[in-house]
């Protein structure tokens, strides 16, 4: 759902898609980090700070989407 979100690029359209996009990316991490896998948990940190400042900067979304689609759905 995430994966077709992005490549759709409905969260452009829709500030309620964005935001709910962006929860389904947390609970993502949520679902898959373990103590195990340290990677996706320092991608975790990496891109839920991302999203925030994504936030309070107002910076590019396409951005940051694209990275996590990249880095951590394709990879």
């Amino acid at each position: 759902m995430i994966k077709k979100i992005i490549i759709e690029k409905k969260y452009k359209k829709d500030q309620y898609i964005k935001n709910l996009l962006y929860s389904l990316i947390e609970s993502y991490f949520r679902q898959n980090v373990s103590v195990k896998n340290i990677k996706l948990l320092k991608m975790q940190n990496y891109f839920l700070n991302k999203i925030i400042n994504t936030k309070i900067f107002n910076l590019d979304d396409e951005t940051l989407l694209m990275e996590f689609e990249d880095r951590v759905l394709n990879g």
